[in-house]
């Protein structure tokens, strides 16, 4: 119980970081700062990293998979890894199943044209290895 609240506070403190990264570069980092200012002076999720529960973990998910799908993007490699990330944010909670395809969506549409084809492949192979490494420790 220790470890998952010590993992709360963890995810809470980086939350900040990863949603300025996104805010940056959606909208340079005026944008980011205030969006990481925002998320950090947040009331209701600094209480909800306060107690043990999947609460953190499931609102960093989200701008963490936005932020892996600007990054894996960018090439055929990085998608890889965007699909095992995606794997992992998928398997935090049962609300939390259907990122992934949104993860597919975000892929799709920040990939370059020449490039496309292979990043959704890519993130698909990540995908399912992670998944079946996920599923050979939990079957």
């Amino acid at each position: 119980m220790l470890a998952g609240h010590l993992v709360n506070h963890l995810l809470q403190l980086l939350l900040p970081v990863v949603v300025y990264g996104v805010g940056r570069k959606a909208g340079g980092p005026w944008v980011g700062f205030g969006a990481g200012a925002l998320v950090a002076a947040n009331p209701v999720l600094v209480a909800a990293s306060r107690r043990f529960g999947v609460d953190p973990a499931v609102t960093f998910g989200v701008p963490a998979l936005v932020a892996v799908c600007l990054w894996g993007a960018r090439s055929p490699r990085r998608s890889v890894l965007a699909g095992g990330v995606a794997t992992i944010v998928g398997a935090t909670h049962f609300t939390t199943l259907g990122f992934p395809l949104a993860g597919l969506l975000g892929m799709g549409l920040f990939a370059r044209r020449g490039k496309r084809a292979l990043v959704l492949v890519g993130y698909g192979v990540g995908l399912g290895l992670a998944w079946a490494l996920l599923f050979s420790v939990f079957p």
